[in-house]
């Protein structure tokens, strides 16, 4: 794996409920969470910044596409394949909610790109094939970033895969999961 290759996702809010000012924050907290938690984790790099307009979205960005309805009843935000090119949407709400949601939606887009990646894993001990969500299992935790001032969604580590729990292993980065494969209230 490249470890120089770096993903850039852009930020626009699409929304009245969520300014510019806003949008440039949350993408702010976003890249403090790529650069200093995600990437000693899962070895993948991400710039996320913010832009006023669709068309301002650098070629090749992942756009991340802050909006006041989703097409996905009941979500959220949620990462997609368009074209054979990545994107995600998440529904506007007060910035602090919509942040986590645009963390989410970056962790998994940058671990799972397209949405399709299977790998086995013991989910509340039974093995089964799952969808590299990163976020999903520990959804209801969330964290600040150092230097950050807007919370940020937890991610399960590659040891979640493990077969069997070892000591003294984290599972998430907030230490929310505490073994292989687990779920817990909130996740999915």
């Amino acid at each position: 794996m490249n470890q120089h290759i770096v993903t850039t996702f852009a930020i626009v809010a699409q929304s009245a409920k969520i300014s510019f000012a806003d949008a440039q924050r949350i993408a702010r907290n976003c890249d403090l969470q790529m650069s200093q938690d995600y990437f000693y984790k899962w070895y993948r790099r991400a710039k996320v910044i913010a832009v006023e307009t669709l068309e301002l979205i650098p070629l090749g960005a992942v756009p991340v596409i802050i909006t006041d309805q989703l097409d996905q009843p009941d979500a959220l935000g949620f990462h997609s394949d368009e074209n054979g090119q990545p994107i995600c949407y998440v529904l506007a709400q007060d910035p602090a909610a919509t942040c986590i949601t645009c963390s989410h939606e970056i962790c998994e887009a940058l671990t799972d790109p397209h949405g399709n990646r299977l790998i086995v894993a013991p989910v509340n001990g039974t093995p089964c094939r799952v969808l590299c969500e990163v976020c999903d299992p520990s959804e209801a935790s969330s964290y600040t970033p150092h230097g950050g001032d807007l919370p940020v969604s937890d991610f399960y580590l590659p040891e979640w895969f493990d077969a069997v729990p070892q000591r003294f292993t984290e599972y998430s980065f907030t230490g929310a999961l505490l073994r292989p494969g687990q779920v817990i209230a909130g996740g999915y």
